[in-house]
């Protein structure tokens, strides 16, 4: 259940020896009343531990909505993903909301790199892109060549470049999975 808690991976990351990779946590709260806007920084991305989307995205703390974001956040502690969407690694995972650093690329979300591991042997992944505008996914076999898949979400228009360091992503990605049946290991790949 750790691995799928966005709190708790931490963990899990920090045991296996890869700290360096995790994002700057600024602050964990149980409720989104309990956030205390003075303490964050101008900018900063909050999300709940416990699914996906409603996330709150800072830019300018002094311009940004907090009953909204407060509203926003509320939603996930609302929904059960064990039930949503049959993801039953969820249903232990107590609510919590965590603030880290925005992660930008060019001014955009990041890349998404997700790989598919099978006790820690990396089996195929895909890349989302377009997250502000229209979320893309390309899925591609182990060596990197695209596999003509198509999910929830439509291919991208554009080729997508094999990271200069995609060996060592998956290298990383191998000894992060070691022991676990089935996971997704996920990365943002800046400089």
């Amino acid at each position: 259940y750790k691995c799928v808690d966005k709190y708790r991976v931490r963990e899990v990351v920090k045991e296996r020896g890869y700290e360096n990779l995790l994002n700057t946590l600024y602050a964990v709260y149980d409720n989104p009343k309990d956030i205390n806007w003075d303490e964050l920084p101008k900018e900063f991305i909050l999300k709940a531990n416990n699914g996906c989307g409603n996330h709150v995205i800072c830019k300018d703390k002094e311009k940004l909505d907090k009953k909204e974001a407060i509203k926003t956040l509320k939603k996930s502690f609302y929904k059960n993903y064990a039930v949503f969407s049959a993801e039953w690694p969820y249903e232990k995972v107590k609510p919590k909301i965590i603030c880290e650093k925005l992660l930008e690329e060019n001014g955009k979300a990041p890349t998404d790199y997700k790989i598919f591991c099978c006790n820690g042997k990396p089996l195929f992944l895909y890349v989302a892109t377009d997250r502000e505008k229209k979320t893309k996914f390309d899925f591609f076999d182990i060596n990197f060549k695209m596999i003509p898949v198509k999910q929830k979400y439509d291919n991208s228009e554009f080729q997508i470049k094999k990271p200069k360091n995609y060996d060592e992503m998956l290298e990383i990605a191998s000894k992060l999975s070691q022991g676990l049946p089935f996971v997704r290991v996920d990365f943002y790949n800046i400089n």
